[in-house]
């Protein structure tokens, strides 16, 4: 049983608000790209020659590697520092989705998916972990708060940014700009970032850390249990996901609305 005590800390460690901006800058980058692609699927369906049912077994495989392992990534940052999951995932994010450009059919575009939804896994578990380290107690309910804020913001500016540049310039030049903020990001974490772990309740040297049991030994936690639970039905129903690619698909096959129009309705929506 770890206690739930903290020692003696600084309420907000030196270089807390930088941590704090970059990675809510990261999460609003990843925002972005799942804002992103629902606006170029019509256009990238007519070319690339697929339907839904390819549609819906790409998000089903890239969501599944994407989601269904941020386990991995919080298990890994044990052993890797967190600033270099974090970087190198927004990096990775950046770098495939400006090779989905260059899909020329459903396969290299669900492999290259694929790869971007997986190098996105350590926002979540990981990000919110460090900024955590940077914060005492009275502040982190703050500061998750403008952590997932600033995500959302990536969802909100989006769509009318894509369709202008989609009408401009095509899908595969779209993915190629909107590459670039993921990189940069990912860039100034890994070179600005110092990390600094905490060492109570820090698993002893000599102790070798046991994934299976560490993990019934959380669930055993009723809170947790509970937290957990509310968590995964609330994600059912969020629009960030499955339920935005195919409103966006209804509007532009279903009704005919312009990419202009498209791009309007999903900001204000």
């Amino acid at each position: 049983e770890q206690s739930l005590t903290e020692p003696e800390a600084p309420a907000v460690k030196p270089g807390a608000y930088r941590v704090l901006s970059l990675v809510a800058t990261a999460h609003a980058v990843g925002h972005a790209y799942g804002a992103l692609l629902p606006l170029l699927y019509p256009t990238m369906m007519a070319e690339l020659r697929f339907g839904y049912s390819q549609l819906g077994l790409m998000i089903g495989i890239s969501r599944g590697l994407g989601q269904g392992l941020q386990w991995l990534a919080g298990y890994l940052s044990r052993f890797v520092p967190r600033k270099m999951l974090l970087g190198f995932g927004a990096i990775g994010q950046g770098i495939c989705l400006g090779l989905t450009g260059l899909s020329r059919g459903f396969l290299d575009l669900l492999g290259w998916q694929s790869l971007q939804m997986l190098a996105g896994t350590p926002q979540h578990p990981t990000g919110n972990a460090l900024i955590l380290d940077y914060f005492g107690r009275e502040h982190r309910g703050r500061v998750l708060s403008v952590h997932h804020a600033v995500g959302n913001l990536g969802t909100v500016l989006v769509p009318l940014v894509a369709a202008i540049l989609l009408t401009a310039l095509g899908w595969r030049s779209t993915l190629y700009w909107f590459a670039l903020p993921g990189i940069v990001v990912g860039l100034l974490m890994l070179w600005t970032i110092t990390e600094e772990r905490e060492t109570p309740g820090a698993v002893p040297v000599n102790e070798k850390p046991a994934f299976g049991r560490e993990t019934l030994a959380l669930l055993r936690n009723r809170n947790v249990r509970l937290i957990i639970g509310a968590q995964a039905t609330g994600a059912g129903g969020r629009g960030i996901g499955i339920v935005i690619t195919f409103v966006t698909l209804y509007l532009a096959q279903g009704l005919g609305t312009t990419v202009m129009n498209t791009g309007v309705l999903l900001t204000l929506m």
